[in-house]
């Protein structure tokens, strides 16, 4: 059964969103999103350094625990085979 939109979590309703995005279009959502919140801490509560370095480790945290979560090595090792390709073809 399909979960309602208000029944989704925040991370849920960004998986929806970026269901057939491209892993750059992924990244590029990931950026606006991250850029708000850093200009709202940085201009607005003048916590700016302190926040990116917290936010850069809770990322890379994050990072490596979705990296070895589910089948995510499985997808992580399908992009690799697809990055290695391209570049062996010269894209």
């Amino acid at each position: 059964m399909r979960k309602k939109l208000s029944e989704m979590t925040y991370v849920e309703r960004v998986d929806r969103a970026l269901k057939d995005a491209t892993w750059e279009q992924a990244e590029e959502a990931g950026i606006e999103i991250l850029a708000r919140c850093m200009a709202l801490h940085t201009y607005a509560r003048k916590e700016g350094g302190k926040y990116l370095l917290d936010l850069t480790e809770r990322i890379c945290k994050r990072a490596d625990e979705w990296a070895h979560e589910g089948n995510h090595p499985t997808i992580l090792a399908f992009a690799s085979m697809g990055y290695e390709k391209k570049k062996e073809e010269g894209q």
